[in-house]
């Protein structure tokens, strides 16, 4: 698992995020924002790259988005990792990676994360492999109600999943139960 962290040197970089959806739109601001982007919301783009982002992928939609000004066209769902590498080519970004510590906890800037149990972890990676993510969004929601401790662990787990990203939550709960045997 690696972190993300932007090395803009000092300074917010600006980005345009536009969707016809408002709720796509808020998670691609939640995902960069805490990483020093501001997100735009007025007419002004002059010198902003605009990468496109839908669920057409037929080549003729992403000659729309072209001819419309878009560099690059993303299909949906979004991975991260390809929007951050896009963002590094047309931003002149340099990603700082961080590797995940191993042992019971990880400290990251939303606070150290905890995980649950050992049962709840075999509960959460049995639904993750069966690629059951609403469920695990709403146990790990419902870990968190029941123990405020694990609040960084459960918006690690539901960014994860509400991204459709099973991986990288079977590699947090591996990493725990490792830890914990």
């Amino acid at each position: 698992m690696a972190g993300y962290q932007s090395e803009t040197g000092g300074k917010r970089r600006k980005v345009l995020i536009a969707d016809d959806t408002e709720d796509n739109r808020l998670v691609l601001r939640d995902l960069l924002e805490p990483l020093g982007f501001d997100i735009r919301g007025i007419p002004e783009i002059r010198g902003v790259p605009v990468i496109a982002v839908s669920a057409n992928v037929f080549e003729t939609d992403r000659e729309k988005s072209r001819t419309a000004g878009c560099q690059e066209f993303l299909p949906k769902p979004v991975k991260p990792d390809r929007l951050f590498a896009l963002m590094k080519k047309y931003m002149k970004l340099e990603w700082i990676y961080e590797e995940a510590v191993s042992g019971v906890s990880l400290s990251l800037s939303e606070g150290e994360i905890i995980p649950p149990p050992p049962d709840e972890l075999g509960v959460l990676y049995e639904l993750t492999m069966f690629g059951d993510l609403r469920r695990v969004r709403e146990e790990v929601r419902q870990l968190e109600e029941t123990d405020a401790k694990y609040a960084p662990f459960a918006r690690k787990v539901c960014g994860y999943a509400e991204d459709f990203e099973d991986e990288p939550i079977l590699e947090l709960l591996e990493g725990f139960m490792k830890a914990g045997s």
